[in-house]
């Protein structure tokens, strides 16, 4: 029998994740890491966020932290994608075997629609329909760095479960340059 060291009476039990109203919220990558998820056992990308504000730019929720998940399954990717593409992932940032560093993503700013649902009998929130946030098209503050060299975040490996060949998929060609970036607009 091992005893723990701790002191319960001056130990405050911790509290379930704050539950955010639903609206459109300003988020900020903070952390960005590939795990296996523990239902299916498949690949996933964890991303810490942190609220820079909320519905009609309130900005009572701003520094708290909200977590979201990304399947890297084949048949999710379309919802990576999005998130992709509003953090300022272009074709260009992608390797020629589709890897990126995962890292790349941290700083990125987006907007997203914060839900609340009912899971396991408490309430939740659900967070989707990401977009750009309007920093001049790069997702990033201008504070933020370059994109890093594709490095990570690549298909799984064929198993056993998984046997069909994944098909290559076209790269988009490059869009025209950009104008230089924007201040972003506080509210």
């Amino acid at each position: 029998m091992a005893l723990l060291p701790i002191n319960f009476h001056s130990v405050q039990a911790a509290s379930d994740f704050p539950v955010y109203p639903p609206g459109v919220f300003t988020l900020k990558v903070t952390s960005v890491t590939q795990e296996t998820a523990k239902s299916s056992g498949e690949p996933k990308l964890s991303v810490r966020l942190e609220i820079i504000d909320g519905p009609d730019g309130d900005t009572q929720y701003a520094g708290e932290t909200m977590f979201r998940s990304y399947s890297l399954q084949q048949k999710a990717e379309r919802f990576l994608k999005r998130f992709l593409d509003a953090c300022g992932i272009t074709a260009e940032s992608v390797g020629p075997e589709g890897e990126l560093d995962d890292q790349a993503l941290v700083g990125a700013e987006f907007r997203a629609t914060v839900t609340v649902r009912q899971y396991n009998g408490r309430d939740t929130n659900d967070i989707g329909g990401e977009t750009a946030v309007d920093t001049g098209g790069n997702g990033h503050t201008e504070a933020a760095p370059a994109p890093a060299a594709p490095s990570m975040l690549r298909r799984p490996p064929v198993t056993a479960a998984r046997t069909a060949p994944v098909a290559a998929r076209p790269v988009a060609p490059a869009p025209p340059p950009a104008a230089p970036p924007r201040q972003p607009v506080r509210r």
